[in-house]
């Protein structure tokens, strides 16, 4: 909302404010972020957000104890890295043909498409694993080309790279569900894997360096 446009809104229901709250609505829509706040100690024994809170809490102590979870350790290998990896890995396993990087058509994207199609068709499906680290406005970007590719017919979506990390199987299966639902032709299904964040081969070292890291 504009700078004093709050102070025009009063607190009662009649239509004059129902009017001034959509038009806030509106023009806040592609920008707005619904949350709910907890501590630390709101949460369950056992519970990983504990971890996680833990982390950005001390990070320096979260670094140098041995307890703590391998997720948040400075690894050889970006935990971005190795998650994307794993997502890949996993696609692949189930028959589809994934290149690490969408190119020019969504940078950081993974690029999915059917073993069925030629290679290099615009059928393709685009995955982007974010939150993890970047910028407001490189975030504001990606969200920009994602309805840009979607106006011109593309399929996309955008994955919690959280989510992924802690929740690997759940988030695994939306993806799946997600390329289904585009129209790509069934690659020829494989029983699924138990997947791990684990670095995946040699393709660990060749990933594209431009990945984004974990800011915290």
């Amino acid at each position: 909302t504009k700078k004093g446009e709050i102070s025009k809104i009063k607190i009662d229901t009649n239509d004059s404010s129902r009017k001034y709250w959509n038009v806030a609505l509106t023009r806040a829509r592609n920008r707005m972020v619904l949350f709910r706040s907890y501590g630390i100690k709101d949460l369950q024994t056992g519970d990983v957000r504990k971890m996680i809170l833990r982390h950005f809490l001390n990070p320096t102590k979260t670094r140098n104890d041995d307890d703590a979870p391998s997720i948040f350790m400075d690894e050889p290998i970006p935990v971005v890295k190795s998650t994307k990896c794993a997502l890949s890995d996993a696609l692949e396993s189930q028959g589809y043909r994934v290149c690490k990087q969408g190119g020019k058509v969504w940078p950081r994207a993974l690029c999915v498409d059917s073993p069925t199609t030629e290679k290099g068709s615009t059928t393709c499906a685009l995955v982007l694993v974010e939150n993890a680290g970047e910028s407001e406005e490189d975030w504001s970007a990606a969200e920009d080309h994602q309805q840009s590719l979607q106006g011109a017919g593309r399929s996309c979506l955008r994955v919690d790279f959280l989510t992924l990390a802690l929740n690997f199987e759940s988030a695994l299966q939306d993806v799946l569900a997600f390329l289904h639902e585009s129209g790509l032709p069934a690659p020829h299904i494989k029983p699924l894997a138990t997947a791990t964040t684990q670095p995946c081969g040699k393709r660990g070292a060749d990933e594209d360096s431009s990945t984004v890291s974990s800011n915290g």
